[in-house]
């Protein structure tokens, strides 16, 4: 998996960071983190995905005080593998996808989120 992230175009993972601190500027989010060299530095984007565990900084620091999930011990133990995606998207459309071939076999905006 990590090849193809390597190889993309579109994301870059940084590997062997800890996340320092968060602040949103609009639509925004700055993240600052130290590199695994000791380096502070931040990056600007509109995602923020914490791959560190239900029990790590994104989650605890970040995604907890801010939105409000939580993990929570209760009467049914739960230990499995397991992802939680909180994601703000807008809908695909022709305007904004004009080529997406779905589009030509009748698929609304909808649908389209619904199938994916």
């Amino acid at each position: 998996m990590c090849e193809k992230i390597d190889s993309s175009q579109f994301c870059e993972l940084r590997r062997g960071c800890t996340v320092t601190g968060r602040k949103q500027d609009g639509a925004d989010i700055i993240v600052e983190y130290t590199d695994r060299g000791g380096q502070s530095r931040s990056i600007r984007s509109a995602w923020l995905v914490g791959a560190d565990g239900k029990r790590g900084i994104a989650r605890k620091h970040f995604l907890e005080p801010t939105v409000g999930i939580r993990q929570v011990d209760s009467t049914y133990q739960y230990d499995e593998t397991w992802v939680a995606a909180n994601l703000k998207i807008s809908l695909p459309t022709p305007l904004t996808h004009p080529t997406f071939p779905l589009w030509e076999l009748g698929y609304t905006p909808d649908e389209v989120y619904d199938t994916f």
